[in-house]
């Protein structure tokens, strides 16, 4: 198929043109993924699953495709050595398609789940161009030579890595049978499925007003869908106190030595007290009644959903032994290995939306902000340099509350890079030898750095600090930021 690819471009070099080569590489690379990848859609039946699969833990059968769903591709070019492309995409594409992500993201940062039930939507077109840009992620994260030296290169190959649209093997952090960079490949991997998944997993989850008891979805539904596609799944509680905090009990045992009360030698003995059930019980009953008034429920409707203030007990807190025991209780007590916390039966919302809808956009979106930040005048080391630190500070591979943290962290860390201030005094760093050159022989007004920044900066793009769209340079921005740099250096009277 390659040599019969790379005949019939040569061919259509030589009669019609760049033009006709590409649409002729667009035909071929269409119908090639066609027929290589299955096809799948969010209304795809599954095969009847076995009973076990009610519960949370469960694995639902393989789901098959449906008549006129979508194909996803799922191996693209990394093209890794010219940082303008990601993929198939152009740059001109990756930067189309990042104004669509920050229009997209700004519509989700206003969506009040409270107030309507369906979320803002990409369409599937977009969609395609979002699994291309995840594909690219994964080859880029598998090419990075520093995984050969830390072991993990064997866990990338391409048939290693589950293809778009399809499941997604469980995996959890610090499992020793399980190295980091595999857990990475499987995170990335369920952001990319929830580009495809995400809506209708959120919408199924919307529908049960968020419950988080796994009996109470259909096996193919909801968390079950989420835990298939993704490898992982949402906490649908907010933990009220962690008990094992260390933090916690110096707070607790220094307010009660203020007040004359019994202090606390080790959390085990706080959170077997009375005192943390106290604790615990008044931050739930708040949360409870606020999440029964956003969402207008019934008195019977606050019952059923298992969030009624009057329904938890006094004393002992009921505890979860597993996660098929978790939404069962409006308050719980959740113990393990290392932990011992308590949870209200009702999720923040915020970060149900920003881990199932946000989280998928936002990591793209950093992923092609840095490659459109290096596509000119860079170099392949200081792309890669870059793309090290998005991996490694970016990319968890936990729960995916813990991995949009993660990832709305790394944002905010990243907010000033690709900005106007950002790029020019990066410019000048890089060409400082340049800039040296004309000092001496420059005018009052600094005319020829002027003129040397903006042969330098009037290509790039960057981003604003307002709303985080791509823009250009503007001359007079450049001329502003010579004369302020200069004053502050005591150049100009």
């Amino acid at each position: 198929l390659k040599l019969q690819f790379l005949y019939l471009i040569g061919r259509r070099l030589l009669r019609g043109g760049i033009l006709g080569s590409m649409s002729l590489f667009k035909r071929v690379f269409s119908l090639n993924m066609g027929k290589k990848e299955p096809c799948f859609n969010d209304s795809a039946p599954f095969v009847a699953p076995r009973k076990r699969a009610a519960t949370l833990g469960a694995q639902p059968a393989k789901p098959v495709a449906a008549k006129g769903s979508m194909c996803w591709p799922d191996h693209i070019p990394a093209q890794l050595a010219h940082p303008m492309n990601i993929g198939v995409l152009g740059y001109e594409a990756c930067v189309e398609l990042l104004e669509k992500l920050d229009v997209m993201d700004r519509k989700l940062r206003s969506f009040d789940p409270r107030a309507t039930s369906k979320a803002p939507k990409f369409s599937d077109a977009d969609k395609k161009l979002l699994v291309m840009a995840y594909n690219h992620m994964l080859e880029a994260y598998c090419d990075l030579k520093w995984l050969d030296r830390d072991n993990g290169g064997r866990f990338c190959g391409v048939n290693d890595r589950p293809k778009a649209g399809e499941q997604v093997p469980n995996y959890f952090a610090n499992v020793h049978n399980q190295t980091i960079h595999r857990r990475k490949v499987l995170s990335m991997a369920g952001l990319r499925n929830l580009v495809i998944y995400g809506h209708a997993v959120y919408d199924e989850l919307r529908a049960k007003l968020f419950i988080g008891d796994p009996m109470k979805y259909e096996a193919k539904t909801g968390p079950h869908k989420m835990r298939y596609f993704t490898g992982n799944v949402v906490d649908l509680d907010t933990p009220v106190l962690r008990a094992t905090d260390p933090t916690v009990l110096r707070a607790v045992n220094a307010m009660n030595e203020k007040n004359g009360a019994p202090t606390f030698d080790t959390c085990e003995a706080f959170a077997e007290s009375e005192q943390a059930a106290a604790i615990a019980r008044a931050s739930a009953v708040e949360l409870l009644a606020r999440f029964g008034n956003d969402f207008k429920l019934s008195k019977k409707m606050l019952k059923a959903r298992r969030v009624d203030p009057a329904d938890i007990p006094e004393g002992e807190v009921p505890k979860a032994k597993s996660n098929s025991d978790r939404g069962k209780k409006p308050l719980w007590r959740y113990v393990n290995v290392g932990q011992d916390s308590f949870h209200a039966n009702v999720p923040h919302i915020d970060d149900v939306v920003g881990a199932l809808l946000r989280a998928p956009i936002q990591a793209v979106a950093i992923y092609l902000r840095i490659h459109i930040r290096h596509a000119r005048g860079s170099t392949q080391a200081d792309l890669d340099k870059d793309m090290e630190e998005f991996f490694t500070d970016c990319i968890a591979d936990a729960c995916f509350n813990h991995k949009w943290k993660v990832i709305e962290e790394f944002e905010r860390r990243q907010h000033r890079r690709g900005t106007l201030l950002d790029v020019l005094e990066r410019l000048h760093m890089e060409h400082q030898v340049e800039f040296m050159d004309i000092m001496d022989v420059d005018d009052e007004r600094f005319t020829l750095e002027k003129e040397l920044l903006w042969k330098l900066a009037k290509d790039r793009l960057v981003v604003s600090r307002t709303d985080r769209r791509l823009r250009r340079v503007h001359r007079s921005e450049i001329d502003k930021w010579v004369e302020r740099s200069a004053q502050a250096s005591g150049a100009m009277g």
